[in-house]
C-alpha cells in the first residue's frame, strides 16, 4: 500500500533540467530524513514508487522504461505537465500526502501493440498513442484500416494516429480526433491529413483490436515507406504491407495523486495553450 510504512523510492529527474535535478535531491534528502530509502538506477525491482521529475516528455519515457511498473508520482519541471501531479515548487508539500498514505491512485489505460513485417514481429506499449505516419519523402501513405477482422476503409495521406484516453488531448487533438475523458475505456482512430475522401475519427470500445497495414502493392526503393512512431519517441520504419495491430493493454499504468486531479482544468489550460500558439 502507498505511505504504508517504510517505502522504497527510485527517483528519476530529466538529466537535463538543472531544475529537475535539483529538485530530485532536495525530495531524496526529505525522504531519508523520513526514514525512506531511495534505491538506485537499475535497481527498480526493490522499488515501491517511481517519482518521475521533469515534462510530460520525461514522464512517457519513463512509462515505457518502468518494467516493474511502478506506481507513478510525477512532478513537474519541464515545459508541459499534462500528466504530471505537481510543479516542482511544491513537491516537497506534497510528498508528505504520500508518506501519510492520504494519496490515491488513478490508472490510465495502455495500449498494446504487435508490429508485424515479414518474418520479424515486435511489441510495444504505449501511453498516448501509436502513429503509423509518411516518411520525409513527402509521398502519402496508402493504409487500410480494421476493426475486429472487420475492414473500415481504405486511403491515402500522411498517416493515422491510434490514441488511448489519456493520448486523445495529445496529437488525436491537434489532429482534429475527439477528447475522451482518462478513465474512458475506449480508443481513438483518427487519420491524418486524408486525400481525397471523407475520413472521420472513429472512436471503438478498449475491448477492440485495431489492425492497420501499409499496401503491399506499393514499391518504394531505397526508401523507407512510413514509420510506426509510438508516444512519439520510438519508432519503427514500415515497408508495404507490413501490419500493425492494436489493443489496449491487460494492465494499466498507475499514476499517484495527491489532490483530485481537475481534469476540466488541465483541458482548459491545454486548449489555450493551443489558441495562443495559433495567435
Amino acid at each position: 500500500m502507498i505511505g504504508d510504512g517504510v517505502m522504497r523510492f527510485l527517483i528519476d529527474p530529466n538529466p537535463l533540467y538543472e531544475s529537475a535535478v535539483r529538485t530530485a535531491k532536495v525530495i531524496e534528502d526529505a525522504l531519508k530524513k523520513e526514514g525512506h530509502t531511495c534505491v538506485p538506477a537499475g535497481e527498480g525491482d526493490a522499488a515501491d514508487m517511481l517519482i518521475v521529475i521533469g515534462g510530460d516528455g520525461t514522464v512517457l519515457r519513463a512509462v515505457r522504461e518502468n518494467k516493474n511498473r511502478l506506481p507513478i508520482w510525477a512532478v513537474n519541471a519541464g515545459h508541459v505537465g499534462y500528466l504530471t501531479d505537481c510543479g516542482a515548487e511544491e513537491a516537497l508539500d506534497r510528498l508528505p500526502v504520500i508518506l501519510r498514505g492520504e494519496s490515491h491512485v488513478e490508472e490510465r489505460l495502455m495500449l498494446s501493440g504487435i508490429y508485424t513485417g515479414g518474418s520479424r514481429k515486435e511489441r510495444f506499449f504505449a501511453l498516448n498513442e501509436c502513429c503509423i505516419h509518411r516518411t520525409e519523402n513527402l509521398h502519402g501513405v496508402h493504409i487500410s484500416f480494421a476493426v475486429d477482422g472487420k475492414h473500415i476503409l481504405s486511403f491515402r495521406g500522411d498517416g493515422i494516429l491510434v490514441s488511448s484516453p489519456t493520448g486523445s488531448t495529445a496529437y488525436n487533438l491537434s489532429a482534429g480526433g475527439p477528447i475522451l475523458l482518462p478513465e474512458a475505456n475506449e480508443l481513438v482512430i483518427t487519420p491524418i491529413c486524408p486525400q481525397y475522401t471523407v475520413c472521420m475519427p472513429l472512436v471503438v470500445t478498449g475491448e477492440s483490436r485495431v489492425s492497420i497495414q501499409t499496401d503491399e502493392n506499393r514499391m518504394i526503393v531505397g526508401e523507407t515507406y512510413a514509420k510506426l512512431v509510438i508516444d512519439g519517441v520510438t519508432s519503427i520504419d514500415l515497408s508495404p504491407g507490413d501490419r500493425v495491430d492494436i489493443t489496449k493493454a491487460p494492465w494499466r499504468m498507475r499514476f499517484v495523486r495527491t489532490v483530485e486531479d481537475d481534469f476540466y482544468q488541465k483541458l482548459q489550460y491545454r486548449l489555450k495553450q493551443s489558441d495562443d500558439a495559433a495567435n
